[in-house]
């Protein structure tokens, strides 16, 4: 009896043991688990930090996509405006010249009005010299919004998509064409 009580205490004791071997397999999985995760949380944090910085990029050259055409919507406004302006100022410098040759022609035919003929030509002169210097300014206006207008568009577009870039240049192109 006390051997087989010694036979079922060293059965027992064996079955423990393996089972504590069992046990020591199981905490040494679960702690190389625990260094995974710990290596994995860092990249999913890291990863996270990444997603934030590229949304924010995106949003910035979302912003300033929207700038760019908005400040090409105005150029384009600015653009005609400026040549309405131009071809009113040219067609009016056009009515004066031929009224002026008119007029010269008037005052050679007719020999007693030489008192009103040269404040004729005088007021039309001074109107004349009016109106191309306003057309000189509107030139210089629209050269200096031609100007500014490609610097500040590649300022703002660069960092904007290829794509999107692309685009852009290609109207800011065809804008300069215009304004030439």
């Amino acid at each position: 009896k006390k051997l087989e009580g010694v036979g079922m205490v060293n059965q027992q004791m064996t079955d423990l043991e393996d089972q504590a071997a069992g046990y020591l397999r199981q905490i040494m999985d679960l702690e190389s688990e625990v260094k995974k995760t710990q290596s994995l949380q860092k990249q999913v944090d890291s990863l996270q930090m990444k997603l934030v910085t590229l949304e924010k990029e995106r949003s910035d050259k979302s912003d300033s996509l929207q700038n760019t055409a908005t400040e090409i919507a105005e150029l384009k406004s600015l653009l005609g405006s400026a040549e309405k302006a131009k071809k009113m100022y040219e067609s009016e410098l056009k009515e004066l010249r031929a009224q002026q040759a008119v007029e010269q022609e008037d005052v050679s035919a007719v020999q007693g009005f030489d008192t009103q003929a040269p404040q004729l030509s005088k007021e039309q002169k001074e109107k004349m010299v009016r109106l191309e210097y306003e057309n000189k300014k509107l030139k210089e206006e629209l050269e200096a919004a031609k100007n500014a207008a490609p610097a500040e568009a590649a300022a703002s577009a660069a960092p904007a998509a290829s794509g999107d870039a692309a685009a852009l240049q290609a109207e800011v192109t065809s804008l300069k064409e215009e304004l030439a």
